[in-house]
């Protein structure tokens, strides 16, 4: 049995997926397979509104209506277009939730043992160590800086041990093999529960489930660039979205740190039309020509300056994160960016063109990749007639790796 196995068959099944951010929330019907890549049949996002003011009850009551509308159109306009895909006798199979900051907080731990001698590698051993992660995690989410959000009555939504190497070589399934040297690498990540409550009586109103299988969207990104990328062992993912930046950071195939900072593509649109003194749909209508190059330049003239600006704020903002490590990480070389509003061209610029003063990386010319639709419908196929969306891609191909590994041992 797999570790990473959660799915049984048939081979092929619909599935609901959403997305939850933090400025926006989206949703998708996706056929997922075991033996071939997934296929994004339907998808809907929907933007959560911009507010001047960032408290909290209003991002959540934001963002649980923006999870009822979008189950709600998947269940509409998603079903109805499926009887055009030659899908329309297949049922919902499965219900998938991926969630960004602040709705979730996570943790990756890696473990290295060595023996004395050769060990058989057995499922007690394996849970005893990510038992002993997750009281410690769990005493941090209860007493540390979280603790006002993620209580005593958070939900544990992962539990995982996202690889393992013995005596250095990586390992779908170590059961009853042998090793001196185990590597091992656990995510555990935490859902407030009054979240996942109002979630799921918000996606209960549309569809009727039995169970819901929750994920970080870090965990499925890493999933999904480990596997199609197989040859960059050390990499940064940096998703861009809404109010904030998560980051990973993966070294020799291991995801070995994740931080978050408050600066997304809402805090660049906001910034951008405070300065302007336009409304924000304008400004990031603004962004997006910018981007394409189809401004006039007038209106070029008027952006640029002010993009610039924000750009070095929001590396500002990313170099202080980095210095709060707990341990200084030489970053990789390779950096993958996404966004939710098509903007990552902005921040991979700013990387490419500014001194990363402070932090410490491998090369002085950094590999910036941006994970736009190009990029990643390589890797998923689209249904006619859609338009892609780049993070809902991302999950997709993230739950397809790991279901496709459910077999292999």
């Amino acid at each position: 049995m797999s570790l990473f196995s959660f799915l049984k068959k048939p081979d092929e099944t619909i599935s609901a997926v959403f997305e939850i951010g933090s400025g926006s929330v989206a949703g998708a019907l996706v056929k997922l397979s075991y033996t071939n890549q997934p296929e994004l049949l339907y998808s809907y996002r929907e933007t959560t509104p911009f507010r001047e003011n960032l408290e909290h009850a209003r991002l959540v009551a934001d963002m649980t209506l923006a999870v009822e509308h979008v189950a709600k159109n998947l269940g509409d306009e998603g079903l109805v277009h499926l009887n055009f895909t030659g899908y329309r006798h297949h049922r919902i199979h499965d219900i998938f939730y991926s969630f960004s900051s602040p709705w979730v907080l996570s943790q990756t731990t890696v473990l290295n043992i060595k023996k004395d001698t050769e060990t058989i590698i057995t499922k007690p051993f394996l849970d005893s160590l990510i038992a002993q992660e997750q009281h410690s995690f769990e005493k941090l989410v209860k007493e540390g800086d979280s603790a006002n959000t993620f209580d005593h009555d958070a939900t544990m939504i992962e539990k995982k041990m996202v690889q393992i190497s013995l005596n250095g070589y990586p390992t779908y399934n170590p059961y009853k093999k042998t090793a001196h040297q185990i590597d091992a690498a656990f995510c555990m990540s935490f859902v407030p529960a009054d979240i996942m409550q109002k979630i799921n009586t918000a996606v209960e109103k549309t569809f009727n489930f039995r169970k819901v299988t929750p994920h970080s969207f870090s965990l499925l990104a890493y999933s999904a660039l480990r596997d199609i990328f197989h040859t960059e062992q050390d990499f940064i993912f940096i998703d861009v979205h809404g109010e904030l930046t998560d980051v990973l950071i993966v070294k020799n195939g291991l995801l070995v740190h994740t931080f978050s900072f408050p600066f997304g593509t809402h805090t660049l649109v906001r910034k951008a039309s405070r300065i302007l003194n336009l409304a924000a749909i304008i400004v990031e209508s603004y962004l997006k020509m910018y981007v394409l190059g189809k401004n006039d330049d007038v209106t070029n003239t008027k952006i640029q300056p002010i993009v610039e600006i924000i750009q070095k704020e929001w590396l500002t903002a990313f170099k202080l994160a980095y210095s709060m490590l707990p341990e200084k990480i030489a970053l990789p070389q390779t950096f993958f960016i996404i966004t939710d509003t098509d903007l990552e061209v902005l921040f991979a610029n700013v990387l490419r063109m500014s001194p990363l003063g402070g932090v410490i990386v491998l090369s002085s010319e950094p590999n910036i990749i941006t994970l736009d639709d190009a990029t990643l419908t390589k890797y998923c196929r689209v249904g006619r007639k859609l338009v892609s969306d780049a993070p809902l891609l991302l999950q997709a191909i993230g739950l397809g790796t790991i279901i496709s590994h459910q077999d292999n041992g």
